[in-house]
């Protein structure tokens, strides 16, 4: 939600991520890009980690189904 508000909030982003050819950026452009270059990888990092303890819960529930713990 934050990578798409913010996206909407910068036109040049998109033509950045999803345009062809070269595109140059002012320095605010610049640290917009960074900006949501870092939203992406923390929302990647997020989804990560709820994909690693899932398995573990998922894990943690089977072993005590079969009595293991």
């Amino acid at each position: 939600m934050a990578r798409t508000a913010f996206t909407c909030g910068v036109p040049v982003l998109k033509a950045v991520k999803d345009g062809e050819g070269a595109v140059s950026l002012s320095a605010e452009e610049h640290k917009a890009f960074v900006r949501y270059l870092d939203l992406k990888n923390d929302m990647e990092d997020i989804e990560r980690k709820h994909i690693y303890f899932c398995g573990h819960r998922h894990s943690f529930d089977y072993l005590k189904r079969i009595g293991a713990i």
